[in-house]
């Protein structure tokens, strides 16, 4: 019988595996690296391209967002049933406290909030686009971190 996957080998600790986190987390290192190349470096680039090579960019990470999904659901699958209840609550407070912030920063920007709060001062930041898949991620991992440690606490 196989051990049971345990949520401290991918995240930092004295259980941290390199190798675990790098078999579960490959794909999201993949998303994260398209995303940040075609919105960042190659920004001017893209919008050069022909269409289906734009379209090709836009989906690749996407793509690869799905995939780490797909690894993701089966390294939880393949926990115990503790930690598995723990992991899922953490993703599902991740997805929602992700959801929430962009829809909030999206509506707050539209509304004119940030240009009446932070007249001059907050003007780029309120033009950011929090809809790059880069940034959701980075969103989605800061908020799993809490909600691990929200939900690890609930259970001892």
């Amino acid at each position: 019988m196989n051990k049971p996957n345990l949520p401290g080998e991918i995240q930092p600790g004295p259980q941290y595996s390199f190798a675990v986190d790098c078999k579960v987390n490959a794909w999201m290192f993949v998303a994260l690296m398209i995303s940040v190349a075609s919105d960042l470096f190659y920004r001017h680039q893209v919008r050069e391209w022909p269409a289906y090579l734009r379209t090709i960019a836009a989906v690749a990470p996407l793509l690869a967002i799905l995939l780490w999904i797909r690894r993701l659901a089966g390294w939880i699958h393949g926990m115990d049933e503790l930690h598995r209840q723990v992991t899922s609550a953490a993703c599902l407070f991740a997805s929602t406290v992700t959801f929430f912030f962009i829809v909030a920063w999206q509506h707050l920007v539209r509304l004119g909030v940030f240009q009446v709060v932070f007249p001059g001062r907050m003007k780029a930041y309120a033009n950011l686009d929090l809809c790059v898949p880069w940034l959701i991620l980075w969103l989605l991992l800061i908020s799993y971190a809490v909600g691990q440690r929200i939900f690890n606490r609930r259970y001892r």
